[in-house]
């Protein structure tokens, strides 16, 4: 299996034009009622059969919300995964993860 290596800058301008076209910024409700030092934990969990591919695309969208974001993937690019495997879990600032 070939694997093709994404640009740092062009996934970053990718994450980044998606991010402002979904206004992750402008998130008024999370501002509200979330307190700005809570912190969180997300898992990333598969759905079904398959095989791991995107984790770094996942990490760089994270990231570009909010560099403090700790993301630790749990298996590797390109293995396979049954429903129920954790991909990657995320902690930080909970607003940072909604």
């Amino acid at each position: 299996m070939s694997r093709v290596k994404l640009s740092p800058s062009l996934l970053q301008k990718c994450v980044k034009s998606a991010s402002k076209e979904d206004q992750v910024f402008r998130d008024i409700t999370s501002r509200t009622l979330i307190p700005s030092n809570l912190q969180a934990k997300a898992v990333i969990v598969s759905k079904s059969k398959g095989i791991v591919c995107g984790l770094p695309v996942a990490k760089t969208a994270f990231h570009t919300v909010d560099k403090g974001l700790k993301c630790i993937a749990k298996v590797k690019e390109g293995n396979p995964v049954l429903p129920g495997d954790v991909l990657m879990t995320v902690s930080g600032k909970a607003r940072s993860l909604l």
